[in-house]
């Protein structure tokens, strides 16, 4: 009779592969995580370590964004508090553009050959049209009104 090499035919009997022997050798050697998984490599620490700096990043964005939305709405009230006192701060910083107004005022006056002079006392006022003068519709790009 000849001797077979596999152990098939016999019932209750598992018929392991060499690999699955080397696999319970090492179990029983090491314990079940080290045998089939192996030993924690680098990936094992970076990879946890990136994904919890990231949930971090996007907690502080949402703190972050939170706390600019909170202070650019008490900027806002106080600023809407405030207003009726500075409304006219920006008038100090048209000095410029007050300059060419009334040089152009001047211009127009010595063309026109009238004594102007610029009031001082109303320098955010267009001066004041001549009752006599006639009021006539300017042609626009489209042509006349």
């Amino acid at each position: 009779m000849e001797t077979s090499q596999s152990c098939r035919g016999h019932p209750g009997y598992k018929n392991y592969k060499p690999y699955e022997i080397v696999v319970k050798q090492r179990i029983a050697k090491w314990g079940f995580l080290r045998a089939r998984i192996g030993r924690p490599q680098l990936a094992s620490w970076i990879i946890p370590i990136c994904a919890v700096q990231i949930v971090c990043s996007w907690y502080s964005q949402i703190v972050y964004r939170r706390n600019r939305r909170f202070m650019m709405d008490e900027h806002r009230e106080v600023h809407n508090r405030l207003h009726p006192l500075y409304k006219h701060e920006e008038l100090k910083y048209r000095y410029l553009e007050d300059e060419e107004l009334r040089m152009n005022t001047n211009r127009a006056a010595m063309e026109l050959g009238d004594e102007f002079d610029f009031d001082e006392l109303k320098i955010y006022h267009y001066p004041e049209r001549h009752p006599d003068m006639t009021i006539t519709a300017q042609a626009g790009i489209l042509g006349p009104k």
